[in-house]
Parts: structure tokens; C-alpha cells; sequence
């Protein structure tokens, strides 16, 4: 729960997207710890340095026309309430 909070995940709605990727991850993980922490990994992900670093020079093209990096991309998202 607290490493969805740092990716900007809160409220009800994100608290049913995070247990649907539990759930859809334990289908496939074998048991629910390592589900757990294959969800843990993939929001490390979001927010790690090297994946910030490795898109640093890509840009990502806004519904308005407009054109921002990685960081600015995620905030955007996070601010129209998507993850």
C-alpha cells in the first residue's frame, strides 16, 4: 500500500485497481507472496531511478499537441487520476 501511495495511488478506487493486480498477478505467480512482491517490483519500477534515466530522452506527446519528459508525463496522469 505505501508503494502505490508513492506512485500516486489512493483512495477506494485505486485500493480495487491495486487488489485486481494482486489477484490477476496470483493466477500466475504460484502463491500470493510471490504475487505480492511482483506487484511491489512493478511499482518500484514506476518511480526508480533507472527507468527515469532510461527515458529521460524520450518524449511523451500530450492530448493537447504538447510534448513533456517521463517525470512530467506520470504527474500529468497522476493529476487526471489515472496510474
Amino acid at each position: 500500500m505505501t508503494k502505490a501511495n508513492s506512485v500516486g495511488m489512493s483512495g477506494l478506487g485505486d485500493l480495487d485497481k491495486l487488489l485486481a493486480m494482486l489477484q490477476a498477478n496470483a493466477e500466475t505467480a504460484g502463491d500470493n507472496s510471490a504475487a505480492s512482491i511482483n506487484v511491489n517490483n512493478l511499482l518500484d519500477k514506476y518511480t526508480n531511478a533507472d527507468t527515469q534515466n532510461a527515458l529521460k530522452g524520450y518524449k511523451f506527446r500530450m492530448k493537447d499537441g504538447r510534448t513533456v519528459g517521463y517525470t512530467d508525463y506520470m504527474a500529468e496522469k497522476r493529476l487526471q487520476g489515472r496510474n
